[in-house]
């Protein structure tokens, strides 16, 4: 059972008890309250009515009618009457026994009467003496807790329960908007871990490719650098245009790759290379791809006398960081200085070849 009709029942339950309970006790309250002390009138008041009462037919008196003539003096006066009147000794004993029975009923009624809420004959000494356990269990505690009603009673309940159910309204309300509050923390919080952490990544990438450029300058300045400078994170594959084909120009830790790609004729297969795709698109994007079981990720490059390379990073794919690095706007440069470099050591060395066979030629 929920809050809401329990709360429904003892409201129910209390308004049907305050009318009738509050009119009783009123009653019983104020009669203890005027007349406060025992007084013995009550034991003697149905003996009288019992002997003088004449006016059964009181309009204020509430009782049956039944009551009203067996608890007045009618029917003993009757039978007293009769005896009176009647010269037969047997039917004057019955009557005097008739008067007589009808005396001690109606002394017995009008003792009944005299405890009877609401009616006419009530007495509050009679009932405190002959109703003790109700007078004391019930009567003096409602007369002691004065002011108090059942009314009072209802009307404080549902206030309790009105207020209680606002506050507790007003505490569910502020509950959740603090749960919201504190979930927009928690947002705001893991938003900022994951710009840190963004920018952690995004600082060491930084690092570690301008520490591979420092490497690089070192070596074009000591003459050594080759192929595998061309490796910035993993493992990759650079083919330049030549024609109709492309062809692989340098690579690093690749087995499988072919050396050269012709692209009139690719297979269906071959065209969703991510290299392919990456070749035809003049506008450089960069695309991927998983057909060699591994990631693999191409650029294309060109460089300004319009030769055209294109770049492939082959990473496994449980390097995911590896992907943050290759689409960085620095890791783009630092690949376009570097190819740059080895496209222009190429064209100087191919250049210095064509020169000497001239020489040659002409010596001959």
């Amino acid at each position: 059972m929920n809050r809401t009709s329990e709360s429904d029942i003892v409201l129910s339950s209390i308004s049907n008890l305050r009318k009738d309970y509050d009119e009783v006790l009123g009653l019983l309250r104020d009669e203890d309250n005027r007349q406060r002390n025992n007084t013995l009138l009550w034991i003697f008041k149905p003996f009288l009515r019992a002997l003088f009462n004449y006016t059964p037919f009181m309009p204020k008196d509430k009782s049956t009618l039944l009551t009203k003539i067996t608890s007045s003096s009618l029917l003993q006066h009757l039978g007293i009457i009769g005896i009176i009147f009647n010269n037969s000794n047997l039917l004057n004993n019955l009557l005097w026994i008739a008067a007589i029975v009808f005396f001690i009923i109606s002394v017995v009624i009008n003792f009944k009467r005299e405890v009877t809420i609401y009616d006419e004959y009530f007495d509050i000494s009679a009932f405190r003496n002959l109703e003790k356990v109700i007078h004391t269990k019930l009567v003096s505690k409602y007369v002691e807790s004065a002011p108090f009603t059942f009314n009072l009673l209802y009307d404080y309940i549902r206030d309790l329960i009105q207020n209680s159910s606002e506050h507790l309204a007003q505490m569910i309300k502020d509950n959740k908007q603090k749960e919201e509050e504190n979930s927009n923390l928690r947002q705001e919080l893991e938003r900022a871990k994951v710009t840190v952490s963004s920018m952690r990544r995004s600082l060491n990438h930084q690092i570690n490719l301008q520490s591979h450029l420092n490497r690089t300058i070192l070596r074009i300045t000591e003459g050594t650098f080759d192929k595998d400078d061309l490796m910035i994170v993993c493992e990759f594959s650079l083919f330049k245009e030549e024609g109709d084909k492309l062809t692989l120009d340098a690579s690093h830790g690749l087995t499988r790759t072919p050396t050269e790609l012709k692209i009139d004729e690719l297979s269906d297969r071959q065209k969703d290379w991510a290299v392919i795709r990456a070749y035809l698109d003049e506008k450089e994007g960069i695309y991927d791809d998983e057909s060699h079981n591994r990631k693999v990720v191409s650029k294309r490059f060109q460089m300004t006398d319009n030769t055209i390379y294109v770049y492939s990073f082959h990473y496994d794919s449980n390097r995911e960081n590896d992907y943050g690095i290759i689409k960085t706007q620095e890791a783009i440069k630092t690949l376009y200085t570097l190819i740059s470099f080895w496209h222009s050591q190429h064209t100087i060395s191919e250049e210095g070849k064509h020169d000497e066979n001239r020489s040659i030629k002409k010596r001959n």
